[in-house]
């Protein structure tokens, strides 16, 4: 840099130098290209930023160094949010640090996903509990072949605290008398388990919802 190397220089692709370093998780070089005012925004040909190339690289530290210089946390870079980013490969540690950073949960791919319907589509179950845990909607149809295991795990991160104990309840007596009655004020669990009710029943994307008052 003292020499007079071009920071913005980029390659064919696009690639420029701090896109490289937070490619290859090069923390220390990101850290000297940003405190020398290096583009954080820079997109490639792909239209990927040097902060989704972090979050799909899963390199956290890079990550929060990118937020604390003012990287946008919520810029769509070729159809993805940064969280969608991260969840579609299943890096737990970005989902935490851009949800600590404030990254909006509810935003939306360029196919209308949000970052926990991204996380469970391809199967990611720890960004996914990370994300209802964080406060994110739980979607009203899941996409087929997940495991009961999965769905389980999906419903005890969103059942608040206070009734986790419903967590090991035998889901599949669903009626008046079961645990379902008593999360009157929690209508989105309570229509998840309604509709998801652990008994080897699949939804698929053609069925719709059960209405539930």
């Amino acid at each position: 840099m003292r020499a007079g190397a071009d920071k913005e220089k980029t390659d064919r692709n696009g690639w420029s130098p701090l896109f490289a370093a937070c490619h290859s998780g090069d923390d220390k070089i990101v850290e000297v290209l940003l405190r020398e005012g290096a583009d954080k925004e820079h997109a490639n040909v792909f239209g990927r930023t040097p902060l989704i190339a972090a979050c799909s690289s899963g390199h956290a530290k890079i990550v929060d160094t990118l937020l604390r210089y003012g990287a946008d946390k919520n810029r769509r870079s070729n159809g993805w949010t940064p969280l969608s980013s991260a969840a579609f490969v299943g890096n737990a540690n970005v989902v935490e640090v851009l949800l600590r950073a404030g990254a909006d949960i509810e935003a939306v791919d360029e196919m209308g996903n949000t970052a926990l319907a991204v996380a469970i589509t391809r199967g990611r179950p720890e960004c996914a509990k990370i994300l209802i845990r964080a406060g994110a909607k739980l979607p009203e149809i899941l996409p087929p072949g997940l495991t009961d295991e999965f769905r389980r795990e999906l419903l005890s991160s969103a059942i608040p605290a206070r009734l986790s104990f419903l967590g090991g309840v035998c889901l599949d007596r669903i009626g008046a008398q079961s645990p379902v009655g008593m999360l009157g004020g929690f209508p989105e669990i309570t229509r998840f388990i309604v509709v998801h009710s652990f008994n080897g029943w699949m939804l698929d994307d053609k069925k719709k919802l059960p209405e539930i008052p």
